[in-house]
């Protein structure tokens, strides 16, 4: 006859597919979230970066000191 759905209960897969459609956005947006904050890391350690070679460059430093502070922005320290 006619499936339980159609007198007013909601059986499981019901269920699964409105939780699924109310989940989605939310992990759609948190993924977002999570791709837009290493993104925003990673380019600040680019311009970091860029700013210390530009100060090596002018000689603002010596070789030892560009080397170390570079292992220190890039994480090896």
């Amino acid at each position: 006859m006619f499936p339980p759905a159609f007198f007013g209960s909601v059986g499981a897969p019901e269920i699964v597919i409105i939780l699924f459609v109310f989940s989605l956005p939310v992990a759609l947006v948190l993924l977002a979230g999570v791709i837009h904050a290493a993104r925003s890391q990673q380019s600040s350690t680019d311009r970091a970066l860029e700013e210390l070679r530009i100060a090596y460059a002018r000689g603002e430093m010596d070789d030892d000191e560009f080397e170390r502070r570079k292992r220190t922005l890039e994480g090896e320290d």
